[in-house]
């Protein structure tokens, strides 16, 4: 993800970075139940 603003490339990526690894957590502990 790249933007003009540099800061602000950052944040975002901070952000999706912190929902993508809850959304990763959620679905192994969801697969793990369907193993």
């Amino acid at each position: 993800w790249r933007s003009v603003d540099g800061q602000l490339s950052v944040a975002l990526s901070e952000a999706q970075r912190t929902e993508l690894e809850e959304f990763i957590d959620a679905y192994l502990s969801e697969s793990e139940v369907l193993i």
